[in-house]
C-alpha cells in the first residue's frame, strides 16, 4: 500500500462507513435506477460477507451493512459497517498494524479488485509481513493484504458478480464510481469533497460483468436400452422417475403414444421392464454440469412379477 493510503488510514482510525458515488463527466447524473441500486446493495453485501470470512476485517463478528438516508448532493450510497460501531474493543485493522477501519479495509479491497479485474498483475511478491507487493499493468505498485489477495488472486464468479453489481449504475448512464471511507458521523458533502484514489470507469464494469460464454448442450442418444419407470407423477405425466444406465433420475417422456396410453388408464407397475430411447443432454452453466434425460420412445416388454395382471 502506498504512503498516501497509510497516512489516510492512520488519520481516520474510526472509519466504519463506505461511500459509493456514481456520476458522469457532464454532471448530469442526478438519480439512480432502482434496479441498479438493488444490485449495488446486493453486491456490497456479498463483498462484505466474503471479505469477513477471509479475515479481511480481522477478528470479531462480521460487519453488518446498514444503509443510512442519503443527504443532499451527488447520487451516493452510504453504507455503515456496523461491526466497527458495535465492537470497538477489536480496534481497527490495516496493513501490518492497527490503523484502519472496516470501511477503509473494504475500500482497499474494492480498489484492488478493480485493478485485478482489469488484468493479471505483472509481478507479485510476498513480503515478510504476509502481504503481497503487486505490480499492476502500467507499472503501479501496491501492497495488498494477504487476506485480500487470497480472494483476488483468482477472482471467483461470485466475486466478479458482486463487483459487477456494485458498479451496476455504469451499465446505463453513470460513467464512473468513486469509493471513499469515512467515520459514520461525517457529513456527506464533506466526504464527497475528499479526494479518493479508488475510481472505476465503465470499462471496469464491463470487465467485472464479463462471463464465460455458455457452451452448447451436449446430447448423447442411448438407443433401445432397458429401463424401469417408478414414482409416477400423474400431475405431470411427462415427469417420471427412471432407472437406466445404472442411475435413477427424473426424466421427461416425449413419447406421445405412451403418454396417450397413460391417459386411457393403462396400468404400469414399478417392476415393469421397458425398452426405451434415452436422450441425455448435458449443459454447462457457471462451471456446473446439469444433466437432463428425455425418453423419446417407451415400450413395455415385460410386466413385473409382483404386479397385478389386470389393466393391460
Amino acid at each position: 500500500m502506498d504512503d498516501k493510503l497509510d497516512q489516510e488510514a492512520a488519520n481516520e482510525p474510526g472509519q466504519d462507513m463506505i461511500q459509493l458515488r456514481y456520476g458522469d463527466e457532464q454532471g448530469e447524473y442526478h438519480d439512480i435506477n432502482a434496479r441498479d441500486l438493488a444490485e449495488v446493495l446486493q453486491g456490497l453485501t456479498t463483498l462484505v460477507s466474503d471479505s469477513a470470512k477471509a479475515g479481511v476485517f480481522g477478528e470479531g463478528p462480521p460487519p453488518e451493512v446498514r444503509v443510512r438516508p442519503l443527504k443532499e448532493g451527488s447520487v451516493a450510497v452510504e453504507a455503515v459497517l456496523q461491526w466497527a460501531v458495535d465492537n470497538p474493543e477489536y480496534g481497527a485493522i490495516g496493513l501490518g498494524g492497527i490503523f484502519g477501519g472496516a470501511g477503509w479495509a473494504l475500500k482497499v479491497f474494492i480498489g484492488a479488485a478493480i485493478k485485478r479485474l482489469r488484468g493479471r498483475p505483472e509481478a507479485v511478491e510476498q513480503l515478510d509481513s504476509g502481504s503481497y507487493l503487486v505490480t499492476w499493468p502500467g507499472g503501479s505498485v501496491e501492497e495488498v493484504p494477504e487476506d485480500v489477495w487470497k480472494i483476488l488472486n483468482k477472482p471467483s464468479k461470485r466475486t466478479r458478480k458482486a463487483m459487477a453489481q456494485l458498479q451496476a449504475p455504469m451499465s446505463e448512464d453513470a460513467s464512473f464510481m468513486e469509493v471513499r471511507a469515512a467515520d459514520r458521523d461525517a457529513d456527506s458533502r464533506a466526504i464527497l469533497e475528499t479526494p479518493t484514489d479508488v475510481r472505476a470507469e465503465k470499462r471496469d464494469y464491463y470487465a467485472a460483468a464479463a462471463t464465460e460464454p455458455e457452451r452448447d448442450p451436449l446430447e448423447v442418444t442411448h438407443e433401445d436400452i432397458e429401463a424401469q419407470l417408478g414414482a409416477i407423477n400423474f400431475r405431470d405425466p411427462t415427469k417420471w422417475q427412471v432407472a437406466a444406465l445404472g442411475r435413477t433420475k427424473k426424466a421427461t417422456i416425449a413419447d406421445e403414444k405412451f403418454l396417450a396410453s397413460v391417459e386411457r388408464g393403462t396400468q404400469y407397475g414399478k417392476n415393469d421392464i421397458f425398452r426405451v430411447t434415452l436422450v441425455e443432454t448435458t449443459q454447462v452453466r457457471e462451471g456446473r454440469n446439469r444433466i437432463d434425460w428425455t425418453l423419446t420412445k417407451v415400450v413395455r416388454t415385460r410386466r413385473g412379477a409382483d404386479d397385478d395382471e389386470e389393466g393391460q
